[in-house]
């Protein structure tokens, strides 16, 4: 069945609706369709899944965070749902494209950093449930995995194409990009100091690097060397579970808001239209008279 609704008719903006039926009596609803104009969400279409309950909605360009598609299932909340969100990746700062949830993992997409970044992988470990109040919505870090693009101003041994946080092991992996005619990449291992009791220092020795190198004349690092790149590791680890933190934020920002504006529905009117728009009948000018 169909319905088709004339231009601001519908407080909601929907112009026009569309719902598939499994049987011929129209008694088993399988899947929804709706349209919208002049929304200032930028809502354009809603399509519901009635079977799975998965929606996917899409927005025009202009929307804040830049937020084109959000992929979800009405019948799960919180921490535990599956949701994906698309995105204007030229829109935003941080080259943002995709963005994947799930109870177990957070993966984004990026594109055109200066960085090279391309996607970033956060897995979580499952919560222990406590009982009395929660004390913070942040689920576990287990392992947070980054991917990068090749740099062709960097030599390949040195150019990072995955850089991997072990957490629980405190250990952090670095894979290289492979060299040319070479079909396997050079790879480090790096165990994660501990600090001593009595002088707050790392203690940093040379058995806390494996390697493996392509190029068979590459020399052995200096201490110095080790410490400097682990110190700066441990220093971006930080920065990586800041960053997953902000995510996490962001889309419980972007949650929040959808539900005000599915609340309190607003509509846009254009300023050339002054039969509907109070600034524009404010600001008409009566027409002199001749005389």
């Amino acid at each position: 069945s169909s319905g088709i609704n004339a231009e601001y008719l519908m407080q909601d903006g929907m112009v026009a609706r569309l719902t598939e039926y499994a049987d011929s009596a129209l008694t088993q609803p399988v899947k929804s369709m709706e349209w919208f104009k002049h929304r200032v969400d930028k809502l354009e279409t809603r399509e519901t899944d009635l079977v799975t309950n998965k929606v996917t909605e899409t927005f025009g360009a202009g929307r804040q965070r830049a937020l084109r598609e959000h992929i979800y299932y009405s019948n799960q909340t919180g921490s535990e749902a599956t949701r994906i969100m698309n995105f204007d990746a030229s829109a935003r700062t941080d080259g943002l494209k995709m963005r994947e949830e799930t109870p177990a993992k957070l993966t984004e997409h990026y594109c055109d950093r200066d960085d090279c970044l391309t996607k970033r992988l956060v897995n979580y470990t499952k919560r222990v449930k406590k009982f009395g109040p929660a004390e913070g919505n942040e689920k576990p870090v287990n392992q947070v995995t980054e991917f990068y693009s090749r740099d062709p101003s960097i030599p390949a041994d040195d150019d990072i194409a995955e850089l991997t946080f072990l957490l629980n092991e405190e250990k952090i992996f670095i894979k290289h990009h492979l060299q040319d005619q070479r079909i396997i990449a050079s790879t480090h291992e790096y165990l994660k100091p501990q600090q001593s009791e009595d002088k707050g220092q790392v203690q940093i020795t040379t058995d806390m690097v494996s390697s493996f190198q392509v190029e068979r004349q590459a020399k052995t690092p200096k201490l110095m060397h080790i410490y400097q790149t682990i110190t700066n590791l441990m220093k971006k680890e930080e920065r990586c579970i800041e960053n997953a933190r902000l995510s996490e934020q962001e889309v419980r920002d972007v949650l929040e808001q959808r539900t005000q504006e599915e609340l309190t529905t607003e509509l846009s009117v254009s300023i050339y239209d002054t039969a509907r728009n109070d600034t524009a009948k404010k600001k008409k000018v009566p027409t002199a008279t001749l005389r």
